[in-house]
Protein backbone atom coordinates (compact mmCIF):
# COMPACT_ATOMS: atom_id res chain seq x y z
CA UNK A 1 0.00 0.00 0.00
CA UNK A 2 1.23 3.49 -0.78
CA UNK A 3 1.33 6.39 1.64
CA UNK A 4 -1.79 7.88 0.07
CA UNK A 5 -3.68 4.60 0.49
CA UNK A 6 -2.52 4.36 4.09
CA UNK A 7 -3.74 7.90 4.74
CA UNK A 8 -7.10 7.14 3.14
CA UNK A 9 -7.47 4.00 5.25
CA UNK A 10 -6.67 5.92 8.45
CA UNK A 11 -9.25 8.62 7.67
CA UNK A 12 -11.86 6.03 6.70
CA UNK A 13 -11.28 3.98 9.85
CA UNK A 14 -11.79 6.90 12.22
CA UNK A 15 -14.98 8.04 10.47
CA UNK A 16 -16.24 4.48 10.16
CA UNK A 17 -15.93 3.65 13.85
CA UNK A 18 -18.19 6.54 14.74
CA UNK A 19 -20.80 5.93 12.06
CA UNK A 20 -21.84 2.43 13.07
CA UNK A 21 -20.99 2.20 16.73
CA UNK A 22 -24.61 2.44 17.91
CA UNK A 23 -26.24 -0.16 15.68
CA UNK A 24 -27.08 -3.50 17.26
CA UNK A 25 -27.97 -6.23 14.80
CA UNK A 26 -28.75 -9.17 17.06
CA UNK A 27 -32.19 -10.49 16.16
CA UNK A 28 -33.07 -7.43 14.15
CA UNK A 29 -36.15 -7.18 11.98
CA UNK A 30 -35.96 -5.74 8.47
CA UNK A 31 -35.84 -2.17 9.79
CA UNK A 32 -32.05 -2.05 9.80
CA UNK A 33 -31.49 -4.03 6.60
CA UNK A 34 -31.44 -0.92 4.43
CA UNK A 35 -29.13 0.92 6.82
CA UNK A 36 -26.74 -2.02 6.99
CA UNK A 37 -26.72 -2.32 3.20
CA UNK A 38 -25.89 1.36 2.87
CA UNK A 39 -23.08 1.16 5.39
CA UNK A 40 -21.73 -1.96 3.68
CA UNK A 41 -21.81 -0.08 0.37
CA UNK A 42 -19.83 2.77 1.93
CA UNK A 43 -17.29 0.31 3.31
CA UNK A 44 -16.96 -1.41 -0.06
CA UNK A 45 -16.52 1.94 -1.81
CA UNK A 46 -13.81 2.97 0.62
CA UNK A 47 -11.96 -0.31 0.04
CA UNK A 48 -12.24 0.17 -3.71
CA UNK A 49 -10.93 3.71 -3.36
CA UNK A 50 -7.93 2.54 -1.37
CA UNK A 51 -7.03 -0.20 -3.85
CA UNK A 52 -8.27 1.67 -6.94
CA UNK A 53 -10.60 -1.12 -8.02
CA UNK A 54 -13.57 -1.00 -10.35
CA UNK A 55 -17.06 -1.63 -9.06
CA UNK A 56 -17.24 -4.90 -10.99
CA UNK A 57 -14.24 -6.43 -9.18
CA UNK A 58 -14.71 -8.66 -6.12
CA UNK A 59 -14.41 -6.98 -2.75
CA UNK A 60 -14.09 -9.93 -0.33
CA UNK A 61 -10.35 -10.39 -0.78
CA UNK A 62 -9.79 -6.65 -0.47
CA UNK A 63 -11.66 -6.51 2.84
CA UNK A 64 -9.60 -9.45 4.09
CA UNK A 65 -6.32 -7.81 3.09
CA UNK A 66 -7.37 -4.61 4.90
CA UNK A 67 -8.36 -6.69 7.97
CA UNK A 68 -11.86 -5.20 7.90
CA UNK A 69 -14.93 -7.07 9.08
CA UNK A 70 -18.22 -6.69 7.26
CA UNK A 71 -20.62 -4.19 8.82
CA UNK A 72 -22.85 -6.71 10.58
CA UNK A 73 -19.86 -8.65 11.90
CA UNK A 74 -18.17 -5.49 13.14
CA UNK A 75 -21.26 -4.33 15.03
CA UNK A 76 -21.62 -7.73 16.69
CA UNK A 77 -17.92 -7.66 17.56
CA UNK A 78 -18.23 -4.20 19.15
CA UNK A 79 -21.23 -5.32 21.23
CA UNK A 80 -19.31 -8.42 22.34
CA UNK A 81 -16.24 -6.37 23.33
CA UNK A 82 -18.33 -3.89 25.29
CA UNK A 83 -20.15 -6.74 27.04
CA UNK A 84 -16.79 -8.32 27.91
CA UNK A 85 -15.61 -5.03 29.39
CA UNK A 86 -18.80 -4.75 31.45
CA UNK A 87 -18.45 -8.28 32.81
CA UNK A 88 -14.80 -7.75 33.77
CA UNK A 89 -15.27 -4.35 35.42
CA UNK A 90 -13.57 -2.33 32.67
CA UNK A 91 -16.67 -0.36 31.65
CA UNK A 92 -18.42 2.53 33.40
CA UNK A 93 -20.76 1.60 36.28
CA UNK A 94 -23.91 2.75 34.47
CA UNK A 95 -23.33 -0.01 31.91
CA UNK A 96 -22.49 -2.61 34.56
CA UNK A 97 -25.84 -2.18 36.27
CA UNK A 98 -27.64 -3.14 33.06
CA UNK A 99 -26.65 -6.82 33.26
CA UNK A 100 -27.78 -9.54 35.66
CA UNK A 101 -26.16 -12.96 35.92
CA UNK A 102 -28.51 -15.93 35.93
CA UNK A 103 -26.93 -17.05 39.21
CA UNK A 104 -27.96 -13.76 40.86
CA UNK A 105 -31.67 -14.40 40.32
CA UNK A 106 -33.05 -16.30 43.37
CA UNK A 107 -35.52 -18.38 41.38
CA UNK A 108 -32.82 -19.59 38.99
CA UNK A 109 -29.98 -20.43 41.38
CA UNK A 110 -30.70 -24.17 41.23
CA UNK A 111 -30.73 -24.33 37.46
CA UNK A 112 -27.82 -25.77 35.55
CA UNK A 113 -27.35 -22.43 33.78
CA UNK A 114 -26.56 -20.81 37.15
CA UNK A 115 -23.19 -22.55 37.20
CA UNK A 116 -22.25 -20.95 33.87
CA UNK A 117 -21.48 -17.31 33.25
CA UNK A 118 -24.74 -16.67 31.38
CA UNK A 119 -26.55 -13.37 31.54
CA UNK A 120 -30.26 -12.90 32.06
CA UNK A 121 -31.90 -11.57 28.90
CA UNK A 122 -34.43 -8.97 30.03
CA UNK A 123 -37.86 -8.94 28.45
CA UNK A 124 -38.72 -6.14 26.07
CA UNK A 125 -42.06 -4.66 25.14
CA UNK A 126 -41.29 -3.74 21.55
CA UNK A 127 -39.67 -6.29 19.33
CA UNK A 128 -38.54 -3.65 16.84
CA UNK A 129 -36.70 -1.36 19.24
CA UNK A 130 -36.23 -3.39 22.39
CA UNK A 131 -33.92 -5.99 20.88
CA UNK A 132 -31.46 -3.25 19.96
CA UNK A 133 -31.05 -2.17 23.58
CA UNK A 134 -27.56 -2.88 24.86
CA UNK A 135 -28.59 -5.10 27.82
CA UNK A 136 -30.59 -7.36 25.50
CA UNK A 137 -28.14 -7.42 22.60
CA UNK A 138 -25.18 -7.86 24.95
CA UNK A 139 -26.80 -10.73 26.85
CA UNK A 140 -27.54 -12.55 23.60
CA UNK A 141 -24.00 -12.36 22.25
Amino acid sequence: MTDVASLKQTQYSSDWRYSHSCICTEGQPNVNVLLLQRLQSVQNSAARLIYRLRRSEHITDVLLSLHWLRVRERVEYKVAVLTYKVLNGLAPPYLSSAFTHVADVPSRRRLRSASTNQLLVPSCRRSTIGRRAFPIAGARV
